[in-house]
């Protein structure tokens, strides 16, 4: 007879008291039980202070932020149920978008014209978020436009002693 799986908030919360990250893939799932209501407070507790004491990855805020914005997209259409959920997707990925290159362009502009480095720790999420909303099909002259004036390789995160 076969182990059952681990459910996804139990493994996130040994892996975290291992001291181990979570790939975005495991925050996700593991933020999805908790915006779910199946998750008791002691397990949100053993969740958030692991998440803590560690030190947040990147990828562990990456997919806390899809689990939330996915409960959150839910309930609001719940609420709402004459928005056409597709329709809704669509528009808040071009709203989405739109935000996460400006917040791109200041991020760099406090860095180059202001000397504040400390926003350069931000851009690798943002870019990840940008890439994400660009998966909608009607920004995919967006997306190609970004691909011709500046490749995947070319997003990345500027050194901060370089201006």
């Amino acid at each position: 007879m076969s182990a059952s799986p681990v459910p996804p908030l139990q493994h996130a919360i040994r892996q975290l008291a291992m001291g181990e990250s979570l790939s975005a893939t495991e925050s996700r799932a593991a933020f999805e039980t908790v915006m779910s209501g199946e998750a008791t407070p002691a397990q949100v507790s053993a969740l958030l202070v692991g998440l803590r004491v560690k030190g947040e990855t990147p990828d562990e805020v990456a997919g806390a932020a899809a689990a939330l914005r996915g409960a959150m997209t839910e309930r609001y259409l719940a609420q709402f149920p004459d928005l056409d959920p597709a329709r809704f997707r669509r528009s808040a990925a071009i709203l989405a978008a739109q935000r996460n290159c400006k917040i791109i362009g200041i991020f760099t502009r406090l860095w180059r014209r202001d000397g504040k480095p400390q926003y350069l720790g931000h851009i690798a999420r943002v870019w990840r978020l940008l890439e994400e909303d660009l998966r909608e099909p009607v920004l995919r002259p967006v997306a190609d436009w970004l691909d011709r004036h500046l490749p995947a390789a070319a997003r990345i995160v500027p050194a901060a002693g370089v201006r």
